[in-house]
């Protein structure tokens, strides 16, 4: 993180087989203590997991729910949501105003673009507790247009690029790039 940077920090400690976190504003010099995890959580967001790994920043009006890991070196820009069952691995970029749901896997090296909508329920209906939920599988290195939406259960392979606006409705190949609605391919590796 750049020298003196305002941050705010999560720290978990284990008292009596307990975890307390605590939040506390800090502002970094070229050191981070020990003490302090080295990831960046905005003031405005709403962070309850301890699992986000170095150098990864967290925006404004972002809310990330215990359970979801976040990897190293990751952007999770603002007005984003991730829930419980969702795991980012490391130098990932999500754009504003995405939604991910639990079951949703994002690869190393992923950029996601704005507003870009996942789902994880092929037949939502209102209070449904025991909806199946499909994993949603965007591997190493796939890029999403912004506005894209992502039905539930879909693997994104390896370095595809999925085109803004896209509906993606069946599995992506590898380095394959998907356009329009349904998704179709345009481009072979």
């Amino acid at each position: 993180m750049p020298y003196g940077c305002q941050a705010t920090t999560i720290v978990s400690l284990i008292l009596n087989g307990s975890v307390v976190v605590a939040h506390k504003t800090i502002l970094l010099k070229n050191i981070i203590l020990g003490l302090f995890m080295s990831f960046y959580v905005d003031n405005l967001a709403d962070v309850k997991t301890g699992k986000i790994g170095q150098n990864s920043r967290i925006w404004q009006y972002t809310v990330i729910l215990p359970g979801a890991e976040i990897g190293r070196c990751c952007n999770i820009c603002s007005h984003c949501f991730i829930e419980n069952n969702v795991i980012i691995g490391d130098r990932v970029t999500v754009k504003a105003g995405v939604y991910m749901w639990d079951g949703l896997r994002l690869g190393n090296d992923v950029f996601v673009g704005p507003n870009v909508t996942f789902t994880n329920d092929k037949y939502p209906k209102s209070r449904n507790a025991e909806y199946a939920c499909l994993e949603t599988w965007v591997e190493d290195g796939a890029v999403i247009g912004g506005g894209a939406v992502i039905l539930p259960g879909i693997r994104i392979g390896i370095g595809a690029i999925v085109g803004a606006g896209a509906v993606v409705t069946r599995d992506v190949l590898p380095g394959v790039t998907v356009v329009g609605n349904p998704a179709r391919v345009i481009k072979i590796g």
